[in-house]
């Protein structure tokens, strides 16, 4: 089961591997960095279709209330409040579907 939790941690990573690539390549014209730099294109790709994969599971997500919450909670960064906003409905309204989505797809 894929968790929806791990998009904004690879995020995170993916751009740590691409500054550290940036430098690599930086210092390969003091010193050779190929392995290296093979090994972090490795781990970016590997990274990045993770990503894919958490994104592809909330597109597939058969209820639109829920992979709206999914979409702009996790890929998009939204607060709940501003999620709420968004759909136009209350706060506590969003909590409890939120809490029916996590039980139907116990990603959280």
């Amino acid at each position: 089961m894929v968790n929806f939790k791990n998009y904004m941690l690879l995020c995170v990573r993916i751009e740590e591997v691409n500054d550290f690539i940036g430098k690599l390549e930086e210092w390969g014209k003091i010193a050779d960095t190929t392995q290296y730099i093979k090994k972090a294109y490795t781990e970016r790709e590997q990274l990045e279709a993770e990503q894919q994969s958490i994104a592809d599971a909330i597109k597939n997500i058969p209820n639109e209330r829920y992979r709206i919450m999914f979409y702009l909670y996790y890929i998009k960064g939204y607060t709940k409040r501003a999620i709420a906003e968004q759909l136009g409905i209350t706060d506590r309204y969003l909590y409890k579907l939120w809490s029916e989505a996590q039980k139907e797809y116990a990603h959280e």
